[in-house]
């Protein structure tokens, strides 16, 4: 047929075949086109290399995002429980008496340090702080004790997992066999406390009447509160909360507060005039050095009291004196 369609064009056998041939190359030309095995394997190796990276990258950034809510909800809890021992300490109560009153003394027990901490602090208040305003004992002075509660040591259930506890009674009208211990059950303020350390201002930072410490002075605090110290109220006392962390490999999570108690000059009144910080006894083991007259003690240094200071000098609150901003604005005795 072949021969009869190139007869009649007028063209020879060999020139047919001459002009097929181009389109045979250019037909094998496209039929080589396609990937080959290698760069088949290739391509997907390198595809699942990318899905991978992007998988791990949003496994990274969703736990981060996670962590960093878990870490915000427990700052927002610690501060939630740490507000109620501030308000607690400040609402402390202490009697108008010429002589102190043990009953109403604030006692530390010092049991470790750190996170490892499970100290335990005492005190008299008045109040709906740590008690709830449906308490009973709210609207009369009752000792509050604050300590960390040790998984399964209660028989409660829903106080199995331990943490950070509080118990509450009155100090009137008990009965001589009265024990805390017994008597009272202890109230779970939050299960994520692991450790609770607390310090209290050294007396021996005080001052003498009309004067304050300065930002320069390096305040002394006491792990204990023992001796003649229990019949009295420290003027500050700091806090330390370790709540358990997010994951199990992070360490505890640190919240720390500082707190002054507005009724500490009086529990010293029978060591100086009224609102005055003078020289008080230290507890067994802690002797001091006497304190020449007239002037004050601070770390490594001695003052005189009548000394000008810098208007812009900072006074320990709860004290008269100039404001931070040197304005002369007066602050009044035991509070901003």
């Amino acid at each position: 047929m072949s021969g009869c369609l190139a007869a009649r064009r007028g063209l020879t056998l060999s020139e047919l075949m001459r002009a097929s041939m181009p389109h045979a190359k250019a037909r094998r030309r496209e039929a080589g086109k396609g990937f080959t095995l290698i760069e088949l394997m290739l391509s997907i190796t390198l595809m699942a290399a990318i899905a991978a990276v992007t998988y791990f990258t949003f496994d990274a950034g969703t736990r981060a995002w996670r962590g960093g809510l878990e870490v915000a909800d427990s700052l927002h809890h610690a501060d939630f429980v740490i507000e109620q021992l501030v308000m607690g300490l400040r609402s402390a109560c202490y009697p108008d008496a010429a002589r102190p009153s043990g009953s109403y003394g604030l006692v530390l027990v010092n049991n470790g340090d750190d996170e490892h901490a499970r100290d335990t602090l005492s005190w008299v208040k008045l109040g709906t702080a740590l008690v709830g305003a449906d308490s009973p004992i709210a609207g009369t002075p009752h000792r509050v004790e604050v300590s960390v509660m040790e998984p399964d040591a209660s028989d409660d259930p829903a106080q199995a997992a331990g943490g950070l506890a509080v118990s509450a009674w009155r100090i009137v009208a008990l009965p001589e066999d009265f024990d805390p211990t017994t008597a009272v059950k202890p109230l779970l303020l939050t299960p994520r406390v692991v450790g609770f350390n607390c310090r209290v201002l050294d007396p021996a930072n005080n001052l003498q009447e009309g004067d304050a410490p300065s930002s320069d002075d390096e305040l002394e605090w006491l792990d204990e509160w023992e001796g003649d110290f229990t019949n009295r109220l420290p003027y500050a006392v700091e806090l330390s909360l370790y709540l358990e962390p997010a994951r199990e490999q992070d360490p505890p999570m640190e919240v720390k507060r500082i707190v002054e108690i507005p009724l500490a000059p009086l529990s010293w009144r029978d060591k100086g005039a009224a609102g005055g910080r003078a020289e008080t006894t230290p507890p067994p083991g802690r002797a001091r050095a006497p304190r020449a007259p007239g002037t004050i003690r601070s770390p490594g240094t001695n003052r005189d009291p009548g000394a000008n200071r810098d208007p812009g000098t900072r006074r320990w609150p709860g004290r008269n004196g100039p404001s931070p901003d040197g304005a002369g604005r007066q602050l009044p005795p035991g509070g901003r």
